[in-house]
């Protein structure tokens, strides 16, 4: 059995070699995990100038965003997560399909219930009617 310390060196060199396989991402990167499932977009931040976005989606659209200080510490932050494998035309293939835009839709009635612009039955309603268009 490894002791912890074995344990821990491999753990670390994982992470560096993740990490640098990631590089520099300055103009922009995206990421899938081992199982190709799930993505992150790697990018500068354009809400707060100067800082780092961790933007994940998958199949069914965009899921949420982190913001970091330094590349550094966005890169680390995804090798961390397991996304460290570079796959560029991943957003092209996904956006135009009809799971991501509905997802897209759902997420944007999620923030407008939380932004008290919808209640829950208009958010119903509008969810209805968008399944209800013709594919």
């Amino acid at each position: 059995m490894d002791s912890l310390d074995d344990l821990l060196a491999e753990f670390r060199r994982k992470r560096a070699e993740r990490t640098a396989s990631i590089g520099d991402v300055s103009n922009g990167a995206i990421l899938t995990c081992e199982s190709g499932q799930r993505w992150v977009f790697l990018l500068p931040d354009m809400t707060e100038p100067g800082k780092w976005r961790m933007q994940r989606f998958d199949e069914r659209g965009f899921s949420g965003h982190s913001i970091f200080n330094t590349q550094d510490e966005l890169v680390s932050a995804a090798a961390d997560d397991g996304f460290f494998r570079h796959d560029p035309g991943a957003l092209d293939r996904l956006q135009g399909t009809s799971l991501f835009q509905r997802g897209n839709f759902l997420t944007d009635l999620v923030q407008r219930i939380n932004a008290r612009e919808l209640s829950h039955a208009e958010a119903d309603r509008l969810l209805a009617e968008y399944d209800a268009q013709p594919a």
